[in-house]
């Protein structure tokens, strides 16, 4: 019968969700182990993180793709909204995966800047190099391919660098 408990209570432990909040204040003393004490109302500390975390959702039986947080950005025990396209900035949509407006894949990871590339005002990176005056090569616009071997050993007898 101890079996069972023991095994009931780990498989509810293993249903308490433990997400990470965010937290400015100091929560050490001189040990550097997080302590409850020093915790702000709501979170607990993690053995995990060392930090200050949310407190676990206890006994919440709502099956959600995505939960709601509360104004300190724990998850509660309600269901987000779904983001809807319509509500997106332009140059966005809403993903499935993460129930947030992500950037649209233009295909310019087939293409190599070696300052990597600019971004939009929706921090969404666009098909134009960073840097344009430091890479001679790029003329500001994506390069097809990573400068090859041969073009790295001769720039670098040139005292160039790629």
């Amino acid at each position: 019968m101890k079996f069972f408990r023991g095994v009931l209570i780990v498989s509810l432990s293993l249903l308490v969700s433990f997400s990470v909040c965010e937290s400015d204040e100091e929560n050490y003393e001189d040990d550097g182990k997080c302590h409850d004490d020093f915790c702000p109302g709501g979170y607990k500390c993690s053995p995990v993180t060392n930090d200050c975390d949310c407190e676990r959702i206890v006994r919440c039986f709502v099956m959600c793709p995505f939960w709601a947080k509360n104004e300190k950005g724990c998850e509660i025990c309600q269901c987000a909204p779904r983001c809807k396209n319509e509500t997106c900035p332009k140059g966005t949509y809403c993903s499935r995966v993460t129930n947030e407006c992500d950037c649209e894949d233009h295909g310019c990871p087939s293409h190599y800047c070696p300052n990597g590339f600019e971004t939009d005002l929706n921090e969404c990176q666009v098909c134009i190099c960073k840097g344009e005056n430091n890479c001679k090569d790029c003329d500001g616009k994506a390069t097809t391919q990573k400068p090859g071997f041969w073009k790295k050993f001769k720039n670098y007898f040139k005292g160039k660098k790629n």
